[in-house]
């Protein structure tokens, strides 16, 4: 099970990947959670909202 700890770290990483490269891609997306699809979906679901509040401007086209 994935804690809101792990699930918070995890989305800071995806973040902080995305932010470095101007991307996200789904293989570094994987990565980030150990290809533990609950957190991926997470990742997915949390990265998406942020893009569409503006909140974040690297690219995500890959991963939705």
């Amino acid at each position: 099970m994935t804690t809101k700890e792990e699930k918070k770290e995890a989305l800071q990483n995806a973040i902080d990947e995305g932010n470095e490269y101007d991307y996200i891609s789904w293989d570094g997306l994987l990565d980030l959670c150990d290809e533990d699809m609950v957190l991926g979906r997470y990742l997915i679901k949390e990265l998406k909202k942020m893009k569409d509040a503006n909140k974040i401007n690297f690219d995500i086209s890959e991963i939705v």
